[in-house]
């Protein structure tokens, strides 16, 4: 049975991921519309790069994302069984 605990933080996870995606989508948007078009198709790939050209705007979005990747792989982590 699962753990309702885990449904909760794989929910928040996914939830900081997504709403990390978009504001970055709306941020790249700014930039420029290829950024924007990039992010939105290769979101994973375009971050660190958008990222490492723009800090100074991506800086809350990234790290809303990366918050919501670590809450994950770690629920992952710390509700597996075995």
């Amino acid at each position: 049975m699962v753990d309702f605990n885990f449904i909760i933080t794989i929910f928040t996870g996914f939830a900081l991921v997504i709403v990390g995606w978009i504001w970055s989508i709306v941020v790249a948007w700014k930039a420029h519309v290829g950024w924007a078009a990039a992010m939105a198709l290769l979101f994973f790939l375009t971050l660190p790069i958008f990222a490492v050209e723009h800090w100074s705007e991506i800086k809350k979005p990234f790290m809303i994302t990366l918050a919501g990747i670590v809450i994950t792989l770690g629920s992952l982590k710390f509700f597996a069984k075995g």
